[in-house]
């Protein structure tokens, strides 16, 4: 997981820089207006990017919603939490959906993917510091794991 959001933050570097506008080359048409013309290094910077996030996302964020339930929800409440999840998850692509173009259009073609990476690195932080591990662990050790971590927190925020 912490090496699919890693490449995912990454490969959204990369599309934030492909798309910024002060590394293209402009130039003026007949009718007075600017165009822009995106250089070699931009396009593949846009191709590695791209190939990035649908391979880090395959990695990480795709199945998230599927292991989050399964593996890190006490069996008591896991069928409530993949319905949480799922909203979560189709709550996030619509967010996505809806700022993509009109950032594009209100900021620059590169605003929103550069929105997109500071929220994937607050997210590998996130992943690196509250997400516990548990490869070769099994089904209740996780529980006990997960609950007494929320006791313990839930400790340290009440003094």
């Amino acid at each position: 997981m912490k090496a699919g959001a890693g490449l995912v933050s990454v490969s959204l570097l990369c599309l934030a820089i492909g798309f910024t506008v002060e590394l293209e080359t402009s130039y003026e048409t007949g009718s007075g207006a600017s165009a822009y013309v995106h250089s070699s290094f931009q396009k593949a910077m846009v191709l590695l990017g791209c190939a990035g996030c649908v391979s880090g996302f395959s990695l990480s964020y795709g199945p998230i919603t599927w292991l989050l339930a399964s593996e890190l929800s006490p069996a008591s409440i896991r069928g409530r939490m993949l319905g949480f999840y799922t909203v979560l998850t189709h709550g996030s692509a619509a967010l996505v959906s809806h700022t993509f173009l009109s950032g594009q259009v209100k900021y620059s073609e590169a605003a929103p993917f550069w929105l997109y990476f500071v929220c994937s690195i607050i997210s590998c932080f996130f992943i690196v510091l509250a997400v516990p591990e548990t490869g070769g662990v099994n089904e209740e050790d996780i529980e006990d794991n997960v609950i007494n971590e929320i006791i313990t927190m839930a400790k340290k925020w009440a003094e």
